[in-house]
């Protein structure tokens, strides 16, 4: 996934798609790519995943793996940042707010699709819910 990503950044850094760039640099709620590009879909692709291969761990050590791997997708903005001009990115240099933000917002999709990839490889072993 983290290879993923920065190859995504990459990409957009280096004005393949010029429009998918316009979007992810757009400071406006509305055309902005960047939270689902660098926060949702890490997120819920890495929850799902863990929750998938530790469908037999306790809950509390699931909930630990999905706040640790949220952790790792915030602190991978700091490298995205990397790939661009600091005049570009309208969200940097971050706010503790926006950090913090943008970790519980990463820790609440990795907690919830977890345990959604938890109960589908139970579901599909035969198990209950």
């Amino acid at each position: 996934m983290f290879a993923i990503e920065l190859f995504a950044h990459w990409a957009l850094a280096s004005d393949l798609s010029p429009r998918l760039r316009t979007m992810y640099l757009s400071n406006s709620k509305l055309n902005s790519i960047t939270m689902l590009v660098d926060d949702y879909l890490p997120s819920a692709t890495l929850g799902f995943l863990s929750g998938w291969v530790a469908h037999r761990w306790v809950v509390r050590k699931l909930n630990a793996a999905a706040v640790l791997l949220a952790l790792g997708v915030t602190g991978v903005h700091f490298l995205y940042a990397t790939f661009f001009p600091r005049a570009l990115l309208w969200w940097w240099p971050p706010e503790w707010g926006e950090g913090l933000l943008w970790f519980a917002t990463g820790a609440i999709f990795t907690l919830f699709f977890a345990h959604l990839g938890r109960n589908f490889h139970t579901y599909r072993e035969g198990g209950t819910l």
